[in-house]
């Protein structure tokens, strides 16, 4: 058959554009197809659940992993059914006024509990978009839903893992720190804000600076640079506390490194060893003063050895020697030999003395005596006249306290002591300059520390200082040592004037300290303890009618039970009827049953409450009460401020009978409004 058709016949071909038309249409419904499959293959791909809806929100389409991850069994438990069906009532508003808003502008991911088939409600993240024609009306949302419970879980595990941590970091007794580039403060517990001495969150931001010298944090730059080369180590380094208290602290700390391996700061792990250190200090301070007195009673006991023997043979000296005097005629050349043999004989049993001072043996100290009498007396003496004729340029001054109290000892070995001392400042400074003789009361309250450690109580104390060359730190633990000296041996003496210092103030149950620097001289200090009684001698007696008493009462507040004694004992004997107590609370409870006329009110009280504390309790109580303020120590900040609050004056122990009889009577005698008080 032809293809042709005849000429005026009807034809069977197809029209050639209607062909390539159905042949397009096919190619393009297969390239949309394969299109299809590719977006579906892509969906099912995805690790996120794809939801896509009309724009009433109901789902037309959902992904395996969307009907997988709720539990459901197929496609058909979604399709058709609106999608805040799967949301939790809970967060349904809240989903559909952001979808709302989804179709205004663009939200970024939001966080809703969506509903499994067994009614569990599981936190997902969901991302939206809306559909639009080419013409911007929207056809449809697609949402991206990603399942974030166990980022939920891990956070969580994370969470509580960094509490674990920081409650570890806040209880630690340590102090931990975290120091930026700068060496300021970017994180601190607890312990390291105490360290500082800080109220909570001030240490932040802050500079290590601000607590340390230039010389201590110079020290701190010398490290971070050691850190930043990887050493390791632990270092001391002195803070100023924010209250000024200064603490030493060991620290321990690491370099720290950003992604680029470049410094970004510093952890340190931080301990206070003041304490510690003090301790060690005082351990060594302990060792060294029995290693002290170990030293200086064997050099006692050998020098008390030769001293015996040395005696014996002197002994036969001098006595041969006085002998051949007597035999030898005057004038003769053998008689001034053998004088100049006992002359010798005799220096050589004075040096004998000191040893034997110096070795504690045969010093009895039974009488009363007061160290000024000791001092002037000294002053007086030939010995004393003749340092002033070898040493013209040298100055003695004395500032001698009149209220001076009395000791138990020996004068001679007291005014030997004191001629070893002016003697030693004399030749420290090569006998040009200033020798000080001044003697005090003191009471200390608690134990002292200096050269050596020295009990509480009443002490008479004299101080010889100089403004010689002073001595080195490194000699001044070996100064009382028996011919220890820096001076010529043979031209300054027998190297055993300090011993016999030594010597002399222990068999008097005192003490010395001793202060000295190079270019600013010394001074010796020497406390002895005080005694009540009275020096053996006739005196003239001294009228207490001025200061006498009239039977009022007097009420003695003191924690020290001699003290207590004491003074009531004086004040019993000028006439006043005294009650004592222990404590600022005892005085209470005494006052709140009966009222005195005067207080005696100790300011160191070893108890809940100081004396100031205890005086303004007394004021609430009783506001017109008079009171005297009690101390061993020099005026303080807190003696001014009873003053102030109405106490009549403040009185220095130790006192005598005369002294506190004056301060009583006077204060009795005060009118209330001559100073102010209410």
């Amino acid at each position: 058959m032809s293809i042709f058709r005849k000429k005026g016949g009807r034809s069977n071909a197809r029209n050639p554009s209607a062909d390539f038309a159905e042949a397009e249409l096919r190619r393009v419904q297969e390239l949309l197809k394969r299109s299809e499959d590719r977006f579906q293959t892509l969906l099912a791909a995805l690790p996120d659940v794809v939801v896509i809806t009309d724009v009433g929100g109901n789902i037309l389409f959902i992904n395996e992993i969307g009907v997988s991850l709720g539990g459901y069994t197929g496609k058909e438990s979604f399709l058709g059914r609106h999608m805040f069906s799967f949301i939790a009532p809970a967060d349904v508003e809240r989903a559909r006024i952001n979808t709302e808003i989804m179709f205004v502008k663009r939200l970024g991911p939001i966080e809703y509990n969506l509903i499994t088939a067994d009614g569990r409600h599981i936190p997902c993240e969901i991302n939206g978009e809306v559909l639009r024609h080419a013409d911007q009306v929207p056809y449809g949302i697609i949402y991206a839903i990603r399942d974030v419970h166990e980022r939920h879980r891990v956070e969580a595990s994370l969470r509580e893992s960094e509490e674990k941590y920081r409650q570890l970091v806040a209880n630690l007794g340590e102090g931990v720190a975290v120091v930026d580039t700068g060496e300021c403060f970017s994180f601190v517990n607890p312990a390291a804000e105490r360290i500082f001495g800080v109220e909570e969150g001030e240490l932040l931001g802050k500079s290590l600076r601000e607590f340390m010298s230039e010389k201590q944090f110079e020290r701190i730059r010398e490290q971070t640079e050691r850190r930043q080369r990887g050493e390791r180590g632990t270092y001391e380094l002195e803070i100023v506390r924010a209250d000024g208290a200064r603490r030493t602290l060991q620290i321990t700390a690491t370099a720290q490194f950003d992604n680029q391996g470049q410094y970004s700061g510093a952890f340190g792990i931080l301990l206070d060893v003041t304490e510690f250190r003090q301790a060690e200090e005082e351990r060594w301070l302990l060792e060294e003063r029995l290693l002290r007195a170990e030293k200086m009673e064997a050099l006692g006991t050998l020098a008390g050895g030769v001293a015996h023997d040395l005696n014996n043979i002197l002994g036969v000296l001098v006595g041969y020697s006085e002998l051949l005097l007597r035999e030898i005629p005057e004038g003769t050349r053998q008689r001034k030999h053998v004088a100049n043999i006992l002359k010798s004989a005799e220096r050589g049993a004075a040096v004998i003395q000191d040893l034997l001072t110096m070795a504690r043996r045969g010093v009895a100290v039974p009488d009363v005596v007061n160290l000024n009498e000791v001092i002037r007396d000294f002053l007086m003496t030939p010995e004393s006249q003749k340092l002033s004729s070898l040493y013209p340029n040298m100055q003695v001054f004395t500032d001698l306290a009149d209220d001076l109290l009395n000791i138990q000892g020996s004068a001679v070995h007291l005014s030997k002591t004191i001629m070893n001392l002016v003697t030693n400042a004399a030749e420290a400074m090569a006998g040009e300059g200033i020798v000080s003789i001044s003697t005090c009361n003191c009471y200390l309250d608690v134990p002292v520390r200096g050269f050596e450690e020295m009990k509480a109580g009443e002490y008479a104390v004299v101080e010889v200082s100089d403004t010689g060359k002073g001595i080195a730190a490194a000699d001044l633990s070996r100064i009382f040592e028996p011919f220890y000296t820096k001076k010529a041996m043979g031209r300054s003496g027998t190297g055993l004037g300090l011993s016999v210092v030594w010597g002399t103030v222990k068999d008097h149950r005192g003490y010395v300290d001793v202060r000295s620097s190079i270019g600013e001289g010394s001074a010796f200090t020497l406390y002895f303890p005080a005694t009540r009684r009275e020096v053996h001698r006739e005196r003239p007696v001294v009228s207490l009618d001025s200061f006498r008493g009239r039977g009022e009462a007097v009420l003695i507040v003191d924690d020290d039970a001699e003290q207590r004694e004491v003074a009531s004992a004086m004040l019993a004997e000028l006439g006043y009827r005294v009650h004592a107590v222990a404590s600022g609370s005892q005085a209470l409870a005494f006052l709140r049953e009966q009222p005195v006329d005067l207080v005696l009110l100790d300011m160191i009280l070893d108890s809940e409450m100081d004396g100031l504390q205890a005086f303004s309790k007394i004021r609430e109580l009783r506001p017109l009460q008079k009171a005297l303020i009690v101390s061993g120590f020099s005026q303080t900040e807190r003696v001014t401020q009873a003053l102030a609050l109405g106490a009549g004056a403040y009185i220095r122990k130790p006192y005598l009978l005369e002294k506190i009889g004056q301060a009583v009577r006077c204060e009795l005698d005060r009118k209330p409004d001559e100073r102010g008080v209410p």
